[in-house]
């Protein structure tokens, strides 16, 4: 009898734990799909890295990615719940000079301009070129795509780079302004112009120079519209490359932030004497920066990310105010990359760049990490909350290759991010894919977060407790033997909470021995005969063993594997182990050479 009713007990607990199976986990499932995250992913020629481009975007009614897969452009919407629309993709643009041009022409940007109507900028023999989409219904019944236009003015010898477009919407009847970097068009090195098209994919008149102060490298230009003002902001470079130690403070300054309402009126070039030059906001050995429209105060917002004595911070102006606020981030400057230079004359997003993006007060941050995917990082910011900054959160595996950030209605701020995935080799299906995350899952409110030793420790205790109160529930028939079995499991999961608390601490230790090491920096290898290693050394003694780049101060774990102070410290942070050997990180010490 008393086995009878011992294996009553164990089916009772199996067939509670079965219906739990089947009653909470579809639900958890159905929740994540109704909280809007997603994917899609679509076939891409292998082995075309170079010649392979993806410029996702969001709109009201769905997502659209436009992608370069060779010497074609192609433009493919989807709805929120990441399932197509309209069947199959449509043909932008097909030009064999992207053979040629590697590197230095093919897609750069896209942008839904009205419901049914999407802009996509290319560049192709040193000038910009646009096109518009329409879907079918919207002009006609099936898509059509208007006559490549090109933007710029037909004055040879300057070579134009990184256009983006910025979308007018209804308030300017859907006009939209296209604008690039031009190399000594303005007299000294990179410079910003623009045009402007409309819903019918013509010119709208002759390009113009948005900046005024020339001296220097202007990089980086980002454009918004706001109500019916345009605002204008880039980097002002020397150069040089802000994430090499000991970099000068003036690598990168700014950003310069400017008004250019009157730039396109019709007398358009007698009113570029009335505007108001740049506005400096003082900004030093800056990394990346992106500017949004506040339409409550109609002006613009500019968030930036400039290298500081602690590392690295995120500054901005909030909306109608002119104090720059700013917030530090936890990570070590070695993990940081310059995205500036690349802004200028390179589609490619490297180990270590970062992107912002920034809407109504919310700005994510997107870099590769070095490990084969990608992080994100929201900073709100808004002037009527607290500045808050959310832990990080890993994306798909692949390289990044773009990322569109929008408010969505029901959804809230919406991040859709491409990645180039799978094998070239043959192994692995070479596919596009993109991601949809809403700003509730980034911010760590819902969704499948990336594991960290913290968050295992609070899953551990909360699966520790519903298993008990299951045991519990289910156990009180056990008896006086049911009782011991209890205290027995008490012991182990009290010895499983312990073991957790334990590692927590552990990896907090370790992260406290990494901070006290100096991060000297990451970037190229010195080239004076001084600051070379000894001829006694490896050439790339110091080289990170994860990122490969070249370290000042390279950081030793526990198994004698060598790496930098950032890649270390996301180890840490993931739980990950030694990623050349595989053991566990047990205790770090710096390595002087």
């Amino acid at each position: 009898a008393e086995g009878t009713s011992s294996l009553g007990v164990v089916a009772m607990r199996r067939s509670i734990g079965h219906a739990l199976a089947a009653s909470l986990l579809p639900r958890l499932l159905a929740a994540a799909d109704a909280g809007g995250n997603c994917h899609v992913a679509f076939g891409r020629r292998p082995a075309l890295t170079d010649l392979t481009r993806v410029v996702p975007t969001l709109g009201p009614e769905g997502m659209t990615t436009v992608w370069q897969d060779g010497d074609t452009i192609r433009l493919q919407r989807w709805g929120h719940d990441c399932q197509v629309v309209d069947g199959r993709a449509i043909e932008v643009y097909r030009d064999e000079d992207f053979w040629g041009e590697v590197g230095q022409s093919g897609l750069e940007d896209a942008a839904e301009v009205a419901p049914g109507h999407y802009a996509v900028v290319w560049t192709s023999r040193g000038s910009v070129w646009a096109s518009v989409v329409s879907e079918p219904g919207h002009g006609g019944p099936s898509a059509s795509v208007t006559a490549p236009v090109m933007v710029n003015s037909a004055s040879g010898g300057h070579v134009r780079r990184g256009p983006h477009i910025s979308p007018g919407g209804p308030a300017n009847g859907h006009v939209s302004v296209v604008y690039w970097t031009s190399w000594r068009e303005d007299g000294d090195g990179w410079g910003v112009f623009g045009g402007l098209i409309g819903l019918d994919g013509k010119l709208l008149n002759a390009e113009r120079q948005f900046n005024a102060e020339w001296r220097g490298f202007q990089l980086q230009p980002q454009v918004v519209w706001c109500q019916q003002s345009l605002w204008g902001m880039w980097l002002n470079s020397s150069g040089a490359s802000c994430d090499r130690p000991g970099a000068a403070s003036d690598c990168a300054t700014g950003p310069l932030l400017r008004h250019l309402g009157e730039l396109f009126a019709p007398a358009g070039e007698a009113n570029r004497s009335l505007l108001a030059p740049e506005t400096d906001l003082r900004g030093s050995r800056l990394l990346s920066a992106a500017l949004a429209c506040d339409g409550s105060v109609g002006g613009a917002v500019p968030v930036w990310l400039q290298t500081s004595p602690r590392g690295r911070s995120v500054r901005w102006i909030a909306p109608g105010g002119s104090a720059v606020s700013s917030m530090e981030l936890p990570m070590p400057p070695a993990s940081m990359g310059g995205f500036l230079m690349r802004a200028a004359g390179s589609a490619e997003t490297e180990v270590g760049d970062v992107v912002m993006l920034t809407r109504e007060g919310v700005t994510v941050m997107v870099r590769m990490d070095g490990m084969g995917g990608s992080i994100a990082q929201v900073l709100r910011h808004g002037s009527h909350s607290k500045p808050e900054l959310f832990r990080q959160r890993r994306l798909g595996a692949g390289r990044f290759l773009g990322a569109a950030w929008e408010v969505v209605d029901g959804t809230g701020p919406t991040m859709l991010a491409c990645f180039e995935a799978g094998d070239d080799a043959g192994e692995e299906e070479p596919v596009f894919r993109c991601e949809r995350r809403t700003g509730r899952w980034l911010s760590g409110a819902g969704g499948v977060e990336e594991i960290s030793v913290g968050h295992a420790v609070s899953s551990l205790m909360a699966f520790v407790l519903i298993c008990c109160a299951i045991k519990r529930c289910t156990g009180l028939g056990a008896g006086a033997g049911g009782s011991g079995g209890g205290r027995g499991r008490a012991r182990g999961a009290t010895r499983l909470l312990a073991e957790a608390r334990a590692e927590t601490t552990r990896v907090g230790e370790l992260r406290e021995q990494l901070a006290d090491i100096p991060a000297e920096g990451v970037g190229e290898p010195p080239t004076t005969a001084e600051q070379q290693p000894t001829a006694a050394l490896p050439q790339h003694s110091n080289e990170c063993g994860i990122c490969h780049r070249w370290v000042a101060m390279r950081v030793a774990m526990s198994c004698g594997h060598t790496a930098c102070c950032g890649c270390i410290d996301r180890l840490l942070e993931t739980s990950q182990p030694c990623q050349v050997c595989g053991r566990a990180v047990s205790t770090v010490l710096p390595v002087y050479a």
